[in-house]
């Protein structure tokens, strides 16, 4: 099981049911309050209920399913499922829209409803006992009837049961993305994330930089990792970010390339004219770079939002499930493009940070009634005292009514949304 494969949760005492969806958060690890044997723990974040319980009777009565493990072998605490066999159970069962509940529980025996109303809030953690399996990117969990209590990483177990009310239901969502994160600005980056934790956003996007500016590769700094590592863990997402984060002035530029390239940004649009083959070619690096340092980027964002088709195309190709634009998040992978005007800043100047404030003051009232708020953050941002307190103003106001997620998470409920 690898961070960020989807899971189907299943009771398997008297319920015998699939009842929602969840993801790892945490790949295997071996458990420490385990008095014998060899067990293992991964951790899992609930993502969606089901409308109803998908019974295991239906199951083995379904002529598609009737290969699966769980019918084959249903003792087994984690087992794998093929893609298509886990799209047909989710199938089988409509979706509820309910959000996130980001409160932990404990998840005791769950033989009755009854139970599980009593459930006490405590640091969750599921226990699975270790069993070969093939690797797969769609697997099945269970929860048993008469087990210790299991526990579950941060976000609500509960959330796969109906029967809780929660007031997260009805909440939209809001994504925090911290751009131009190289190891010179670790530090204040760092003050950023710990100030943004402070005030509710408890996960945000962290777009690194590879070799920002041909400064050297960000991997190979050691401390600058282990950093991104920590905060990996802790569910802010990792997100490739260009790779050298310039590009050269062209010949025989346009007007409308001069203005782009250097007026809307200075100097810094690298994938805006980016041909397909150089194009794959820094992603692909960054990719293995990234992979190789035990960093799992799911995401490609072309630094100032400037993707040109041959570089899209290009992330794509490269495996990366989906990027974004100053007025839009793309499914790469699904096809799908999500209307959503992030809200930025730029401070290079008196007269920019001036019309950048009356500007998204009135951008966020524009904005406050859409499902999905973005708000990208630069690290220059942090040092103009004026710029910084509106930004945190915009979030206070924001949290009390969203949830703060990531980019990667949020495209993934879109696309069980869409039964993907």
């Amino acid at each position: 099981m690898e961070k960020g494969d989807e899971a189907l949760f299943y009771h398997s005492g008297e319920d015998k049911a699939v009842v929602g969806i969840a993801k790892v958060v945490r790949t295997a690890y071996r458990d420490s309050t385990a008095k014998e044997g060899d067990w293992s723990t991964v951790d899992l974040a609930p993502v969606k209920p089901l409308r109803r319980p998908v019974t295991l009777r239906e199951i083995k009565s379904h002529s598609r399913l009737k290969g699966t493990p769980l019918v084959r072998q249903s003792r087994l605490s984690v087992m794998p499922l093929a893609e298509s066999e886990f799209r047909e159970i989710v199938k089988m069962a409509t979706i509820v829209d309910r959000l996130l509940l980001k409160m932990p529980v404990r998840l005791g025996p769950m033989a009755n409803s009854r139970q599980r109303r009593e459930m006490l809030p405590a640091k969750p953690r599921l226990d699975w006992q270790r069993a070969e399996i093939t690797r797969s990117t769609f697997c099945l969990v269970q929860s048993c009837v008469g087990a210790e209590n299991s526990r579950m990483s941060t976000i609500a177990a509960t959330e796969f049961l109906p029967l809780v009310a929660t007031g997260a239901a009805t909440r939209d969502f809001m994504v925090v993305s911290l751009h131009d994160v190289a190891p010179s600005n670790q530090q204040i980056a760092n003050t950023i994330v710990s100030e943004l934790a402070q005030r509710g956003v408890s996960v945000c996007s962290l777009l690194v930089v590879p070799d920002y500016h041909h400064q050297g590769l960000s991997t190979r700094n050691h401390q600058f990792v282990s950093w991104l590592r920590g905060l990996e863990a802790d569910g802010h997402e990792i997100v490739i970010h260009g790779y050298f984060h310039e590009r050269p002035r062209r010949e025989k530029e346009s007007f409308h390339d001069k203005f782009l390239t250097r007026f809307y940004t200075e100097q810094e649009g690298e994938f805006y004219d980016l041909g397909y083959d150089e194009a794959l070619s820094r992603i692909t690096r960054a990719r293995d770079e990234f992979r190789g340092s035990g960093l799992k980027s799911r995401g490609f964002v072309a630094p100032a939002w400037l993707l040109g088709k041959e570089a899209e195309r290009a992330a794509r190709d490269a495996g990366m499930e989906y990027t974004t634009r100053l007025r839009k998040v793309c499914d790469l992978r699904g096809g799908d493009e999500f209307v959503a005007r992030s809200i930025v800043y730029s401070v290079r100047r008196n007269w920019r940070r001036g019309i950048s404030r009356i500007c998204n003051a009135t951008l966020f009232r524009y904005l406050e009634g859409r499902p999905l708020l973005r708000i990208s953050i630069h690290p220059p941002d942090y040092s103009h005292p004026t710029i910084w307190r509106q930004v945190t103003s915009i979030i206070d106001r924001a949290i009390e009514s969203r949830t703060a997620t990531t980019y990667q998470d949020w495209v993934a409920q879109q696309r069980l949304r869409r039964g993907m």
